[in-house]
């Protein structure tokens, strides 16, 4: 994830630190990579007993890209102001990430043959 950060963020990177134009530095964690989010779409589909893999393949792909997103959100509202980092991060962000998340599910019961 911190490989397609530094290409897609204009801010000077040191190791998984990224410095901002107004001097705030944002350290990306490992577990800032939505692999939990993952693995908790994995288990909702097996609790739902979705068979077709392209919903976990997709469902997954989708999440990492969403999740991608909410970092470069937090990433640029801090940088408007560091104040905003908490904000983005704990509420705006995380709030971003389930709706998504939600939609997704929505898609697959709506379109999954079986019946709940």
């Amino acid at each position: 994830m911190i490989l397609i950060l530094k290409l897609l963020l204009p801010f000077e990177n040191i190791k998984n630190y990224f410095v901002l134009d107004n001097g705030f530095k944002i350290y990306i964690l490992d577990s800032c990579n939505g692999f939990l989010g993952i693995i908790i779409w994995f288990l909702i589909l097996l609790f739902f007993d979705i068979k077709r893999l392209k919903y976990y393949f997709l469902g997954a792909l989708f999440l990492y890209f969403v999740n991608l997103l909410r970092v470069v959100f937090v990433v640029f509202l801090s940088n408007i102001n560091a104040s905003y980092f908490d904000l983005a991060h704990n509420v705006l962000g995380r709030i971003l990430y389930v709706v998504c998340f939600l939609c997704a599910l929505w898609y697959v019961k709506t379109t999954s043959s079986h019946s709940y």
